[in-house]
């Protein structure tokens, strides 16, 4: 049996799990992901991690000391840069320290810099660090690669018509709505959309109300980023700028009858982002938004409560015209 690498369930895992599962198997190692996120992973995580820190951060702390005791390596990618000209939130750029900081006793890491702000060759030189603990064949390490490469594609297109990663990586199952549906936007990072315990199973409801969901891992990459660059400056946060992009999107075309947005309370470009579009929405008047901010303290009753009045305002409008 091969070695085995820890990859939390958690954070990128819902972008790039096909990617970095396929490359680690190609290597002979055995992947072993944490279990779904629950009370204990997020007590873990808050306990272990320092108050600053947003809560999708303190997650992946709960997520590593579920792991750190059933795997040879941890995989903590240093995440720079997935996009040229282009940088992920600092404090992804500092998880593998925080970690190391924070957690005794830990497996080793395997940590690879991932920077594609200036060029892809970035991705092949993480990879040859990341394959280092199992093999030195540059070979392998390009056909790892390349099939890595097909799985990321392949659950990329998965998205784009129209599931999404739980449907995908979790397997879980919802109901189809109905042709006369509302259809609401539900933007935010991934690791907010689609991580059910600390959203109460927000996806899970809306589909219950009969709710037809777009999220921006559904739209062209090329329509988000044309629509981002509606704004008067550059943004350079690649995920606030996916949020961004999508936003403007919809409230141009008006194709959704609402949007929900969710984001991390304590982050600083998420509340610039929430600000840009919030002032936006109110300026147009014309797709009603809700403004979701998730931490440890988010009550499930207030939250569904919320979402339930927004849902039925815009039944309301719809009848009222």
């Amino acid at each position: 049996m091969g070695k085995t690498v820890g990859i939390p369930r958690c954070l990128l895992y819902y972008s790039y799990f096909p990617g970095w599962q396929t490359f680690f198997e190609e290597l002979g190692a055995e992947v072993v992901l944490s279990s779904p996120t629950n009370k204990e992973i997020m007590d873990l995580g808050i306990r272990n991690s320092v108050d600053e820190i947003c809560l999708p951060v303190k997650l992946f702390f709960g997520h590593v000391m579920a792991l750190k005791d059933k795997v040879d390596y941890i995989f903590v990618p240093r995440m720079m840069s997935v996009q040229r000209n282009e940088w992920i939130c600092p404090k992804f750029l500092g998880l593998p320290d925080m970690i190391k900081a924070q957690i005794r006793e830990l497996p080793p890491m395997i940590k690879p810099d991932v920077n594609l702000r200036k060029s892809r060759i970035g991705l092949y030189y993480a990879a040859k660090e990341a394959a280092r603990p199992f093999t030195k064949n540059n070979w392998q390490i390009m056909r790892g690669l390349f099939k890595a490469f097909s799985a990321q594609r392949n659950f990329d297109l998965e998205m784009k018509q129209g599931k999404t990663p739980l449907e995908i990586l979790e397997l879980q199952e919802f109901p189809e709505p109905e042709p006369e549906s509302l259809t609401l936007a539900l933007l935010g990072h991934p690791y907010l959309i689609y991580e059910s315990f600390i959203n109460m199973n927000l996806i899970s409801r809306m589909r219950d109300m009969g709710v037809r969901l777009i999220t921006p891992e559904m739209m062209p990459n090329s329509l988000i980023r044309k629509n981002a660059a509606k704004q008067p400056k550059n943004l350079f946060w690649t995920l606030n700028k996916v949020t961004l992009g999508a936003a403007n999107y919809f409230l141009s075309a008006k194709t959704v009858d609402g949007i929900v947005q969710l984001a991390s309370f304590g982050c600083g470009p998420d509340a610039l982002i929430n600000e840009l579009i919030e002032r936006r929405a109110r300026r147009e008047g014309q797709v009603p938004l809700l403004a979701i901010n998730l931490d440890e303290h988010t009550g499930e009753a207030g939250l569904v409560t919320r979402l339930e009045a927004f849902i039925d305002m815009i039944k309301w409008r719809r009848v009222t015209g």
